[in-house]
């Protein structure tokens, strides 16, 4: 008995060993470039905790992003390793022309079709924690404030946070929010005091996206001087996490990943494919301007656009769509670069189902208008993303440090099909069948 009851002592000790051994906190900045640590000098940017990671671990000269270059579609690679048309979160938003689903965002974790960080974690008896990660609502996760942007009240904030049917989580945010309207417009200073407080509780693994520096580069642009400030104000907030690592005595022991889920195009123009649609008789609205009926639907995400063909669409609504690609792509005015067909597309891993997708000519980029008389919008300055992830202006960004990892090992460029399997062996846990690999960070 006695032998028996050591034996079990001697487990126990080396299951918690084993789950302490190997924390894991991944940062996510929406919309980070690599300049911002690359050129942070040039820049004149104060990010000290940015440049510790650097100092201390591995960079990346740039993370090659996903196709398109959205946020939901990047994150979720990012935790399952594998491309958007195998994890089915193609775009940021659910394709719903017919309004049958009541349109929304990619918000529930039931939308991931393969096995992901969070899921092989819990299946490991490990302890996680998200805040803000996109497409976490109703996951297995311990202590979980899911993504609900762009959730458009109060009451279905608090619908989506039920799901994650834990007491705890509960009871942080009632401490930390300031009023429960916080939860709908969360900024990123109190993202990272509930991180804080997550951290209190020891997760073995713990993500976390950050959102305001994706939000100024939409309205000023990349690099502006507004943007850089953002940056400066979250590197801030990177900085109370590190100090949490400290305060519990993890620092040591954590490997912290930051990335970013794409870069950012400068951009002005705007072109609304679904005029065009329109024009041609293959979107119906009414007077509200409300779509009625379709042949051909745009799906635009930024950079790049998909037009989806009906189910009942004929070989004349084909030929309409053709001869509208042709007419786009046939003066550089109208603001079209290329157009993918599915092959092209399977290749790039994702918008599968597409008929055609057209990735605009920056500076222009797609917007969503069905309504309004013109092709072509108004001069807008500002930054987009979603072009393809080959461009150098979309590359990501990455950063690694922790036992094990070289201090100040440049990567080169990398992909984010990496981050999960790298994540996967630092935690020790399987993610069968990924499309990328882990980093030699060593």
């Amino acid at each position: 008995m006695r032998m028996n009851l050591l034996c079990v002592t001697a487990l126990a000790l080396l299951m918690t060993a084993r789950t302490e051994a190997a924390p894991v906190l991944l940062i996510s900045v929406d919309g980070m470039i690599p300049d911002y640590y690359l050129d942070a000098d040039k820049l004149a940017l104060k990010v000290p905790n940015l440049r510790l990671l650097m100092a201390e671990g591995a960079y990346a000269q740039g993370a090659i992003s996903v196709m398109p270059t959205v946020t939901f579609p990047a994150h979720t690679t990012m935790i399952t390793g594998v491309n958007p048309n195998r994890h089915g979160i193609m775009t940021n938003e659910v394709f719903d022309p017919d309004g049958l689903l009541g349109g929304g965002w990619h918000w529930y974790y039931d939308d991931i079709k393969v096995p992901n960080l969070f899921g092989q974690a819990h299946a490991a008896g490990l302890k996680t924690a998200t805040v803000t990660w996109p497409v976490t609502a109703g996951a297995p996760i311990d202590l979980n404030l899911p993504d609900m942007y762009p959730i458009p009240n109060l009451r279905e904030a608090k619908n989506m946070l039920s799901l994650a049917r834990s007491p705890r989580t509960e009871k942080i945010l009632t401490e930390l929010l300031p009023a429960p309207e916080a939860l709908v417009h969360m900024k990123d200073d109190l993202r990272a005091k509930v991180a804080v407080r997550f951290w209190e509780d020891r997760p073995d693994f713990m993500a976390v996206h950050f959102l305001e520096l994706d939000e100024a580069h939409h309205r000023f642009g990349p690099r502006a001087p507004e943007a850089l400030a953002v940056m400066e104000y979250i590197d801030d907030c990177i900085g109370q996490l590190f100090e949490a690592l400290r305060t519990t005595g993890r620092w040591d022991q954590t490997t912290v990943v930051l990335v970013s889920d794409h870069g950012f195009m400068a951009t002005e123009n705007e072109v609304r494919i679904g005029v065009l649609l329109r024009t041609l008789g293959l979107v119906k609205l009414d007077a509200r301007g409300k779509v009625t009926s379709w042949r051909a639907m745009a799906w635009p995400t930024g950079g790049t656009a998909a037009i989806f063909l009906h189910a009942e669409a004929t070989l004349d609504d084909r030929r309409r769509v053709d001869d509208a690609v042709k007419l786009l792509l046939s003066n550089p005015a109208y603001g079209v670069a290329h157009a993918y067909k599915p092959a092209e597309m399977a290749a790039a891993g994702g918008l599968a189902g597409a008929y055609v997708v057209l990735e605009a000519r920056p500076p222009f980029w797609f917007g969503k208008a069905v309504d309004v008389p013109d092709l072509i919008g108004p001069k807008k300055t500002g930054g987009n993303h979603g072009f393809h992830p080959m461009r150098p202006e979309l590359r990501a960004a990455f950063l690694m440090r922790g036992p094990g990892v070289r201090a100040h090992k440049n990567l080169g460029v990398v992909r984010l099909l990496d981050v999960a399997p790298t994540i996967a062996r630092v935690l020790k846990v399987e993610l069968p069948k990924v499309d990328g690999r882990p980093l030699p960070v060593q």
